[in-house]
């Protein structure tokens, strides 16, 4: 299908599992006119006219109808390009295809926005059906996934317990540290390393920056940059006492939500792209933006809580008094035994909503991966 006025797809035929080397046709609509034209990659990034038609390639149909570019020709088994000699009687090639528009009030071809390939050599000859990329393609779907778990999950949240859970499960430590932070921390080592190979599947797929019109490809680098600096950020952090602490978790907090903000957005925009396969599964955008709601309700109530719990909250003179001394060590009333610290006020009930938390975010994440593994375009 045309999914634009002017534009041209081309389809091309190369020994190597990549654009180069290749023999390609294009079919063109441009001005109302339809043409046809054979050239040459000779790399990722050149694609070179061919002035003189090769022998044995003769073009037979050219029209545009019902939305319909189509274009057919006929090629001989044996033909030479640039030097090159393809031979689809005895050889079998990779398969090409790929789609673009044009420059402004120029014929000039702008880089595609969508490309595909076969993943193994066609025997042409044989008339068999080339498993390209697209609808199937394991790496776009492991990308995805990846990020969902990711960015919903994951990074969901570590966020939730940095924010609300630093008071529960006070008398417990796991590795020196409170249990909040062993968690937090745990999820968004996690959350990088998923983002890290989401981006080499996705890169390693398309091959190079995939030209488009959806600012999908922008948001997800956009936000993976914000994540990993997240980490640096917190090997630098000073100790909680210092008088500029506050300077870091202001960076920390904005960094850690926008980079959050631009991830959830950027699989929102995933939604418009021809290789996700999900233009027909509109209940993904509707899973996804009810869970956003959820989990923006869910810091409210917290945030309530909170306020409400502050002011209930009778003072521990015990507590208050176990304070760290200058030298580390915690400086203790005389006479008094030292008791196990505390949860604040409300514990239960953070423990509780944190429990339907995570059930609704599994959920959500298993019917957004589902989707994208059981779905199809139509």
């Amino acid at each position: 299908p045309a999914s634009h006025e002017e534009m041209w797809i081309a389809a091309g035929i190369t020994e190597t599992p990549s654009m180069d080397m290749a023999s390609v046709v294009e079919c063109l609509r441009h001005n109302g006119f339809m043409s046809m034209r054979e050239s040459w990659n000779a790399d990722k990034k050149r694609n070179i006219p061919i002035a003189n038609q090769t022998p044995g390639l003769t073009f037979t149909r050219r029209d545009y109808s019902d939305g319909m570019l189509r274009c057919s020709w006929h090629r001989a088994h044996v033909t030479s390009v640039q030097k090159t000699t393809f031979n689809t009687a005895t050889q079998s090639y990779h398969l090409l295809l790929a789609a673009g528009q044009f420059e402004a009030n120029t014929d000039v071809k702008k880089e595609h926005y969508e490309r595909d390939y076969s993943k193994a050599p066609v025997n042409l000859k044989a008339m068999q059906v080339a498993l390209g990329g697209a609808g199937s393609d394991i790496f776009i779907k492991l990308h995805g996934s990846l990020m969902i778990v990711a960015w919903v999950l994951l990074v969901s949240v570590g966020i939730l317990l940095a924010r609300h859970y630093k008071n529960v499960w006070e008398a417990t430590t796991i590795c020196g540290v409170k249990p909040w932070f062993a968690f937090h921390r745990v999820l968004m080592m996690l959350a990088v390393a998923m983002t890290i190979a989401g981006l080499v599947l996705i890169f390693y797929r398309i091959g190079q920056w995939s030209v488009t019109e959806n600012p999908h490809p922008i948001l997800g680098i956009v936000c993976s940059v914000l994540g990993f600096l997240q980490p640096i950020m917190a090997l630098f952090r000073c100790h909680p006492h210092e008088d500029n602490r506050y300077i870091f978790n202001w960076g920390h907090w904005f960094n850690g939500n926008a980079a959050q903000i631009i991830g959830v957005a950027a699989i929102f925009f995933a939604t418009g792209l021809e290789k996700a396969q999900l233009k027909g599964a509109d209940w993904f955008v509707y899973i996804l933006a009810a869970f956003v709601g959820f989990h923006v309700l869910v810091h409210i109530i917290m945030q309530l809580h909170s306020a409400l719990m502050s002011k209930k909250a009778v003072s521990n003179d015990i507590k208050m008094q176990d304070m760290p001394a200058g030298n580390g060590v915690h400086a203790v009333e005389p006479g008094r035994d030292l008791q196990p610290p505390a949860d604040a006020p409300g514990g239960g009930f953070r423990r509780f909503i944190l429990g339907i938390y995570l059930v609704v975010a599994i959920l959500v994440v298993a019917a957004l991966v589902s989707t994208i593994w059981f779905s199809a375009a139509p």
